[in-house]
């Protein structure tokens, strides 16, 4: 007697390694209400994966998944995604989870953004997902997730898990992007997270290195050449770190003084060039960086210049023992030597405008803010010429 067939294998379909279509594993089940086999299709996030081989890697590893779950006895139709209608007496299926909704949004909203961003926009997906999960929510079609769950969502963060206020922002942000591209696209008729606004993040204003600690960093940074100079870069041009390790030699013009940082590098997408002070000048050309093919970054894994840049995380690293050895708080890293070099050039008088263009600042108006949110309060005049407290000078009259 010949075995009914109930279940096909779970099958990868990637439209033969295209990553511009949407690739998912598949398997059939046999309805037990029309006798037909009906086609199941999950992709769980693996489109977020921007290689083929990550995103192979991904979908086997789903394919093994629900080929274990089958074998296991399986069956999609006793699952508690189903909603039955008892109005047509007929079955209806959620195929698709919340969460591999959203996941599978992620990549259609966020274009161009670096692996490390991608995994950040996961993590605040899942813990959507999970909070669904503690309200028993996870399971229902993502068209009636309200209004209310998005409110109590971002509560949750502040008030549960103990997020600051910049962090509930952030899962605000993608989570309206998201549902608002699946609203448009017709998949849900509301946006839940659409009333929502952000909350205003309280400045605790931008730290910077006084004299005194300075330069006792500076002392020890003396025995580490390449983070010292990866500092005074930082420094003296009021470059981002990001632009700095992806800086190439053939963008360091030493006979005229500048650098250029080209728009594809820069965070504002827009070229802009800098001046090189005389003190960082002088130190680049005894590098004698001409002996290096023009094509090398500054920065390298051994030093000096190489072929390719240094990772994401190689200075922060670097930086974790100058912290330690001087107590610095987590308000204190490597990019505060951006705001110390702005808040020098400022007490030296350097025009406004000069320090817009050596640090990227698209209008006055954001220098101004970005100066003023500096956590410093140091007039000359006050420390100077504050009236002692026995003096008469200024006095209208007695009392």
């Amino acid at each position: 007697m010949a075995r009914e067939l109930v279940a096909t294998r779970p099958l990868i379909y990637s439209g033969n390694g295209n990553l511009k279509v949407q690739w998912y594993v598949h398997y059939s089940f046999k309805n037990p209400w029309t006798g037909k086999m009906d086609r199941f299709k999950y992709s769980d996030g693996i489109n977020c994966n921007s290689t083929i081989r990550e995103r192979m890697d991904a979908a086997k590893s789903l394919q093994a998944r629900w080929w274990r779950k089958l074998k296991a006895g399986y069956n999609p139709f006793d699952s508690p995604d189903h909603i039955y209608s008892s109005a047509q007496k007929q079955l209806i299926f959620n195929k698709d989870s919340i969460q591999e909704i959203l996941l599978d949004t992620i990549p259609k909203v966020t274009q161009s953004i670096e692996k490390k961003t991608l995994t950040t926009y996961k993590r605040y997906v899942l813990n959507f997902c999970e909070w669904l999960k503690t309200k028993g929510k996870i399971d229902l079609d993502i068209s009636l997730i309200t209004e209310d769950d998005a409110e109590n969502f971002l509560t949750h963060l502040l008030e549960a898990k103990g997020h600051g206020t910049k962090h509930r922002n952030e899962h605000l942000s993608l989570l309206r992007k998201l549902f608002e591209y699946l609203k448009r696209r017709k998949k849900i008729t509301d946006n839940p997270f659409f009333f929502c606004v952000n909350k205003k993040v309280e400045s605790k204003g931008r730290k910077f290195y006084r004299d005194g600690i300075r330069n006792l960093i500076i002392d020890e940074l003396e025995k580490r050449p390449q983070l010292l100079l990866f500092c005074e870069m930082i420094y003296y041009t009021l470059a981002r770190p990001k632009e700095l390790r992806f800086m190439q030699l053939s963008e360091i013009f030493l006979t005229d003084a500048r650098i250029e940082i080209p728009g594809n590098k820069s965070k504002t997408d827009m070229q802009r060039w800098i001046t090189i002070p005389e003190q960082l000048l002088k130190k680049l050309y005894e590098m004698k960086l001409h002996e290096y093919p023009k094509e090398f970054y500054l920065f390298g894994n051994k030093g000096v210049p190489a072929s390719k840049p240094t990772g994401v995380n190689y200075f922060r690293k670097k930086y974790i023992p100058i912290k330690l050895m001087f107590s610095l708080g987590r308000d204190y890293g490597i990019y505060n030597w951006k705001h110390t070099g702005a808040i020098k050039a400022d007490r030296a008088n350097i025009p406004h405008k000069d320090i817009q263009q050596q640090g990227g600042w698209t209008t006055m108006a954001m220098l101004d803010t970005y100066l003023g949110d500096m956590d410093t309060i140091d007039s000359p005049y006050i420390r100077n010429q504050f009236p002692d407290i026995r003096s008469t000078t200024g006095s209208t009259r007695s009392v």
